[in-house]
């Protein structure tokens, strides 16, 4: 099972990915954060595997967070979610540890794809599911071309 933290300030956003997240018998999400005080609470008690985060969150910058999450917690891999689209906060993102940029909304495709770096053999489950391939080869072969392509 992987543990997913989620901050993020938009409830419609909190929402449609806590049905996402719950759609996937791999992933549990075990919080919501709104902030990075809320954050790190959450993540020291559960130790989340992933966390998405919001690049603006109030007056809050979400990559500084991010940085400061892998400072604390080297193993989690973090994720900025964005509405925006700028090659500077991109690479910010990148100097902070951020594994990747993605853009809102995010779609379960997008997610299966990030989770392709995490574990291959959630990917293929998730391609199995979401898909709805009966066969594992075509999975297999699905799988290796959201790789390929993403």
């Amino acid at each position: 099972m992987i543990n997913i933290l989620l901050i993020d300030q938009e409830p419609l956003f909190q929402q449609a990915f806590s049905r996402m997240i719950a759609e996937t018998e791999e992933c549990q999400l075990i919080g919501i954060a709104e902030n990075s005080k809320e954050a790190f609470e959450i993540a020291s008690r559960y130790h989340p595997q992933i966390v998405f985060c919001d690049v603006v969150l109030g007056m809050e910058n979400g990559i500084a967070l991010c940085n400061l999450i892998k400072e604390h917690f080297p193993e989690i891999t973090t994720y900025i979610l964005s509405n925006y689209c700028s090659f500077q906060m991109i690479r910010h993102s990148m100097d902070a540890g951020v594994e990747e940029y993605l853009y809102k909304p995010l779609s379960v495709y997008t997610m299966i794809v990030s989770f392709s770096h995490h574990s291959r053999k959630l990917l293929l489950k998730l391609c199995i599911r979401f898909i709805n391939i009966d066969s594992p080869l075509f999975a297999q072969i699905t799988c290796n071309l959201f790789q390929f392509f993403f």
